[in-house]
């Protein structure tokens, strides 16, 4: 499913999903799910949109979870209350890839596109790649 947090696409489905899929057996300990991927692709972001769609839960920057244009902003594993009836719950998670690339192209590729935290390789070398 193609989601969009900028323009508001498929965000109304996934909340469905999430309330489907995570029903929660016990209601003092609620409904839990878990989002992953690749570093920098708005994780973090999705859950925020997915907090602000439910007007009793408190939104400001601290009880949210943390986003930058920077990848690697998510340190560890958080949980987030996204839905307040019933109680539901996201965890967030740091981007995951593969730590052991069987070739450097493709290191090189995920630099490029600002997947791995910059001074991993050098500057220089990735817009070398880039133009080459």
């Amino acid at each position: 499913m193609t989601l969009s947090t900028k323009s508001n696409v498929n965000i109304g489905k996934l909340l469905e999903f999430i309330l489907k899929n995570a029903n929660s057996e016990f209601q003092t300990v609620g409904g839990w799910c878990m989002i992953g991927g690749v570093p920098n692709v708005g994780k973090s972001t999705i859950i925020n949109t997915l907090r602000k769609r439910d007007t009793t839960i408190e939104h400001n920057k601290k009880s949210g979870a943390r986003t930058g244009g920077e990848p690697c902003v998510t340190k560890s594993i958080s949980g987030f209350k996204i839905i307040s009836e019933p109680p539901t719950y996201i965890q967030d998670t740091p981007g995951i890839f593969i730590p052991h690339l069987k070739e450097s192209e493709q290191g090189m590729k995920l630099c490029a596109v600002n997947c791995i935290r910059d001074g991993i390789v050098e500057g220089e070398l990735v817009c070398d790649y880039v133009l080459f």
